[in-house]
């Protein structure tokens, strides 16, 4: 089976990623060097990547904490041909042993077909890669296939992309980088035709995917209670 992984000659330009002082970092490997290589999107073909989320994941207990996901995607294109659409899922690998592999089974997040613009047209001349996030949002967003908030988090799930309307010479592909800095991974892809049955191929290095949480910022609450204090005081002075 073709693993569709080919060389990446250009560097890719990724936009710069802030990361606020009270997020929380489940998976993370957006900050590991990029391996050089891109994983193509073939037309209508589920491709994606099974993760494992660091042990702090047990702080979250339930979905409902504020998760932001990001993938990093990829194209040389200065504009797309066809109407290029992304659809993101995440699977539970509760499925049918695939090469000694649970396979992914039960879908638990599905963003719908959105349309995507290439990372030039999002960012600009000579920018070939760019960063989709969802925030928290957007996962729960009405439009969506609504994440459940009192779903367990997961310890590991998989992390998918299907690509629709590529036409001519239009590319999609996912960068490639180095261990993630947090959780980890098989390296391996899952591979699903239309439909048909997973299959597993083999690969050595992971998408560039991350998964956060926001948590309250300690210095903001011990703002906001002496604020509350204050306020209190002046409330009291008033009163006298």
């Amino acid at each position: 089976m073709k693993t569709w992984m080919r060389k990446i000659w250009a560097v890719a330009i990724l936009p710069a990623f802030a990361v606020a002082a009270q997020d929380v970092d489940l998976y993370n490997n957006m900050t590991s060097p990029s391996s050089g290589y891109v994983l193509d999107l073939p037309n209508g073909q589920t491709v994606g990547q099974q993760i494992f989320l660091a042990n702090n994941y047990l702080d979250y207990p339930t979905l409902g904490n504020g998760i932001t996901f990001s993938i990093v995607y990829y194209s040389l294109d200065a504009s797309f041909s066809g109407d290029v659409t992304a659809d993101v899922q995440f699977y539970l690998n509760d499925g049918p042993t695939v090469s000694g592999y649970n396979s992914p089974d039960t879908l638990f997040y599905d963003s719908g077909p959105f349309t995507l613009q290439t990372p030039q047209s999002a960012l600009g001349s000579g920018s070939d890669a760019a960063v989709l996030s969802f925030s928290q949002a957007d996962l729960y967003s009405d439009a969506l296939t609504n994440l459940n908030p009192s779903m367990p988090m997961p310890s590991n799930f998989t992390v998918c992309m299907t690509i629709t309307g590529l036409e001519g010479s239009d590319e999609v592909g996912l960068p490639l980088g180095s261990a993630p800095t947090v959780g980890y991974n098989y390296g391996d892809y899952w591979f699903n035709n239309n439909g048909n049955d997973w299959e597993l191929l083999e690969g050595t290095v992971p998408i560039k995917v991350r998964i956060e949480v926001d948590i309250p910022e300690p210095s903001t609450l011990c703002l906001a209670a002496v604020g509350a204090a204050l306020l209190a005081g002046f409330a009291r002075r008033r009163r006298q």
